[in-house]
């Protein structure tokens, strides 16, 4: 298999997470005009479907050794720990030296404990100066060589493809009565260091809907993983309830919040996403546990999942209040979290000077 190589730095994107990882490393791939590398053949297939511009190669487990020692020096991927390893299995049995980039997959209040056995990285980029004080924070810039300032590409990849990216989610949208305001949730996992409430609070979020609302659930793809059992009920009870959207093996993140009225989460990156349209933001938290340490919480409100059952009584009742006093927070997060937008070509020339030097 041959594909196409960039002469200046010889850089290919290499996709090894869940296909949501494609609306970062994807767009990037696009955005730089550089070839997109996966073992995994179901984001082929979510590729071709959701960004027909990637230039997008399968490749087996067992070749992509031999062929990224042949066809690049630099690898741009997500995943920080399989790219330390990968570079040392390059290093110890073709002699390959490789320079790893890393793209974050996402900006959320995760990452407290980044310290942790955290892997060092040739060259990260980093949305703005919210991840930069995060990684400087944490001690994870000690074992960063280069960083690199990206902005909210993303954002400008979606404003140039938004009709485009509507037409793809009217099949899914279609049934919600466009009369009712829409509430995008957007849960994370229960991870060791954040502990979602969704697994314990989520029949319940949809039976106590009432007519004011539509719902749209973006399963975060570790539930899945990691709670197979419990998503599948979920997903079985409610697929067929007229005012509820599930979405699942869907990469996209900003159609979605271009559809809805109000951001439901916790910690998860979405709700960074979400000040891009300065939606009035909700957060569902388990009493036990806050989120004081979150930024983004305090540009928004806090409800205890013990008041479920009153959940959308309050959201109407302080929609508006919400809109209007949290706006200022809201575009001095946006501002802090993301920073200038660039250029495609003025953010690769910078990654092609870093990786020169």
């Amino acid at each position: 298999m041959t594909l196409p190589v960039i002469s200046s730095n010889r850089l290919i994107a290499y996709h090894t997470g869940p296909i949501t990882h494609l609306d970062h490393l994807g767009v990037l791939a696009i955005e730089f005009n550089i070839p997109l590398v996966t073992s995994d053949p179901f984001a082929i297939q979510a590729a071709k479907t959701f960004y027909p511009e990637l230039d997008v190669h399968y490749i087996e487990d067992s070749e992509a050794l031999p062929f990224l020692t042949l066809h690049c020096d630099a690898l741009l991927g997500c995943g920080k720990f399989w790219a330390m390893q990968l570079k040392q299995e390059l290093s110890v049995l073709f002699n390959k030296s490789m320079r790893m980039v890393f793209c974050p997959h996402g900006n959320s209040d995760k990452g407290r404990t980044l310290q942790d056995g955290h892997p060092s990285q040739d060259i990260a980029l980093l949305y703005g100066q919210q991840m930069y004080d995060l990684w400087q924070r944490t001690g994870v810039l000690k074992v960063t060589h280069s960083t690199l300032f990206t902005g909210n590409y993303r954002w400008s990849h979606y404003q140039k493809r938004q009709d485009f990216y509507t037409q793809l989610l009217q099949p899914i949208l279609h049934q919600l009565d466009q009369n009712r305001k829409t509430i995008f949730y957007a849960p994370s996992w229960p991870d060791h260091e954040n502990p979602s409430p969704f697994l314990s609070i989520c029949d319940q979020l949809i039976t106590s809907l009432d007519s004011r609302f539509n719902l749209i659930i973006k399963l975060h793809p570790l539930i899945e993983e990691y709670y197979p059992a419990e998503t599948y009920r979920f997903l079985g009870r409610f697929e067929n309830h007229p005012q509820v959207v599930l979405i699942k093996d869907f990469p996209l993140v900003y159609p979605l919040l271009q559809a809805s009225h109000i951001y439901l989460g916790d910690y998860s990156s979405v709700g960074y996403d979400a000040l891009a349209f300065d939606l009035p933001l909700y957060f569902l938290i388990e009493k036990e546990h806050t989120l004081e340490h979150s930024a983004l919480a305090q540009a928004g409100m806090c409800i205890s999942t013990s008041m479920i059952d009153q959940l959308y009584s309050i959201i109407d009742g302080s929609y508006e209040k919400n809109s209007a006093d949290f706006r200022k927070k809201r575009l001095h997060l946006y501002q802090y979290a993301f920073g200038t937008v660039k250029s495609s070509d003025s953010l690769l020339n910078e990654l092609t000077m870093h990786l020169s030097s």
